[in-house]
């Protein structure tokens, strides 16, 4: 007998034979029991998952002797004609070879004859979507009306490229992906089938990367058979197929944690010399972070891993945080996507290994701004965050007291003296050796606050004014809202007071345009203080002021008569 490949010798001959379809199954089955079939069907879904078994089965169902029944017989001249693909009423078209108006213009004329020997005549047409946009319009009138024992079966990977008005004539079953945990077993079954030993980490890897269909997944299995010798394991297919392996992979990493660039790159030359392709180095590299951010939060499942996750390094798995991983991935894949248009791959794949190195140290912009605002925050309380410093253990004590000092000192002006006075007390307790007497803290602190910070005064009207008081006040007040204005106010040379107005005089005429600017928000402090102060003036002692200059002039002039030996005429 002639040899088989896998997908073909265990394609689906009932509707219980298919796997991660419950939904189609159970809607067909439940539609021909109840004789409810309609004109056409339009199977939609991922390459490799059993459209077109499907469409073949339930061609079998409709034709065979004991149907219309959902479970054929398999045994009758219909169902092994359907079944070989020879049955003259069961017609399957390639859609993407017969695309043209005049193809389904002869479907058109064939409908009009009746089944030879079956009680349907039934038209699979795969790849539906590949027919042209005047084949859809001439097949619109015969799907909508057809001949009662015409049935029409679409089979198609894009149903967006499919018309509307084809797809509203349709009953429209969405087919999907099939489990990897399916797969795995539908591969240890066909191991079986054939006495091959397929180890359960070779399972999982060929039903990893059959990506949910059962024909991608056969034929992988039928390329690792072939060079097997009849026993899969997990590290003849990474030998045989030029894959980086988990244990090379997880050896790169660990150097990467450990931020040693050389052993990266030369572990990566160790990886390019035993055959593999620098794509599939990056594919590889990219799974492996993926992993590796799955495990971060918490995810072991073997079928989406993988594997086991024991096999992961855990010294990798408590290095990177997420953000990290997340960056990594987005780093490889964009490599992925430039690495055609590079000059040279290697040096593409190396210039990322040594970014890969330091990963350690990366900070998201995330991150940065936490820092910045909780800084920030802080600065605003007035607690400044100080630098860690690290401390020998033998000195923690000591250091812990100065410590405290300086942060006193750099809180609080009066701790600063009182920090200066209790330096020269240790000093002196140094030099005398008797112990000094007890030197109370909080009257010292007392004292420093009453000879800094004067009490503000107030003045009613009936009371007279202290103008020296007046003065201090105003300047206290200004100092913490306009420190420019409350510098220009201590400086004017004079201040005097005439009745319910203040008087200032300025030499510097720039000094003094600046009060006559902010006139009113000098008279609205003084009122706070001096409730019948109603106005104030400025001066400008201009005579002072030109005297100042002419005595500059002369000064100019008295150095270039002696510079050139000359005399005014």
């Amino acid at each position: 007998m002639a040899y088989e490949v896998t997908a073909n010798r265990r394609r689906p001959q009932l509707f219980q034979d298919l796997v991660g379809q419950e939904f189609v199954v159970s809607t067909l089955t439940s539609a021909i029991s109840s004789k409810r079939i309609a004109h056409a069907y339009l199977f939609s879904g991922p390459r490799g998952v059993g459209k077109t078994s499907s469409a073949r089965i339930l061609a079998k169902s409709l034709n065979c002797i004991q149907g219309p029944t959902a479970t054929p017989c398999g045994v009758c001249n219909n169902c092994k004609e359907i079944t070989s693909g020879s049955s003259m009423d069961v017609i399957e078209i390639d859609g993407a070879s017969n695309t043209s108006v005049n193809d389904i213009r002869e479907i058109k004329d064939e409908v009009l004859f009746a089944p030879s020997g079956s009680k349907y005549k039934i038209y699979i047409i795969d790849e539906v979507h590949m027919l042209s946009n005047s084949a859809f319009n001439a097949l619109l009138k015969t799907i909508e009306e057809p001949p009662e024992y015409i049935i029409f079966i679409f089979a198609t990977t894009e149903i967006h490229k499919v018309p509307a008005t084809i797809r509203s004539r349709c009953q429209q079953f969405n087919f999907r992906l099939i489990p990897t945990e399916t797969l795995k077993v539908l591969v240890e079954d066909a191991s079986n089938e054939m006495n091959i030993q397929c180890s359960d980490d070779a399972a999982y890897w060929i039903a990893k990367e059959g990506n949910g269909s059962s024909r991608d997944a056969y034929t992988l299995f039928d390329q690792i058979v072939s060079f097997s010798d009849n026993n899969i394991t997990l590290e003849k297919i990474k030998d045989k197929l030029g894959l980086v392996g988990l244990d090379n992979m997880n050896q790169l990493v660990d150097a990467m944690t450990e931020k040693d660039g050389s052993a990266v790159l030369n572990k990566c030359d160790y990886i390019l010399s035993t055959g593999v392709s620098i794509e599939q180095f990056i594919v590889d590299l990219a799974e492996y972070f993926r992993n590796l951010l799955f495990l971060s939060y918490g995810i072991t499942k073997e079928s989406l891993l993988g594997c086991s996750s024991d096999l992961f390094s855990q010294k990798a798995i408590d290095s990177f945080s997420v953000v990290q991983l997340e960056h990594g991935v987005d780093l490889i894949l964009k490599l992925y996507k430039d690495i055609k248009y590079s000059v040279n791959p290697r040096f593409e794949l190396e210039l990322l290994l040594s970014r890969l190195a330091t990963l350690t140290d990366f900070i998201s912009n995330a991150e940065i701004l936490e820092k910045i605002t909780a800084i920030k925050e802080s600065i605003s309380k007035g607690t400044p965050i100080q630098p860690r410093v690290e401390i020998p253990e033998n000195k923690q004590q000591d250091q812990s007291i100065k410590k405290k000092t300086i942060i006193d000192e750099e809180s609080n002006p009066a701790a600063q003296f009182f920090n200066k006075f209790k330096t020269a007390r240790q000093k002196t307790e140094q030099k005398i050796p008797t112990p000094p007497p007890k030197v109370e803290v909080a009257p010292i602190k007392e004292t420093i606050q009453r000879t800094t910070e004067e009490p503000i005064q107030n003045y009613t009207p009936d009371s007279n004014i202290n103008l020296d008081g007046l003065k201090k006040n105003i300047f206290r007040k200004l100092r913490g809202t306009a420190i420019t204005l409350a510098s220009t106010l201590e400086k004017a040379d004079k201040w005097e007071k005439k009745g319910d107005t203040i008087t200032l005089t300025y030499t510097n005429s720039f000094q003094a345009a600046l009060v006559e600017k902010e006139k009113r928000k000098i008279l609205d402090t003084i009122k706070e203080f001096a409730p019948n102060i109603l106005d104030i003036t400025i001066n400008r002692n201009s005579k002072a002021e030109q005297n100042k200059q002419n005595s500059v002039k002369d000064e100019q002039i008295e150095k270039i008569l002696t510079m050139f030996r000359g005399s005014i005429v």
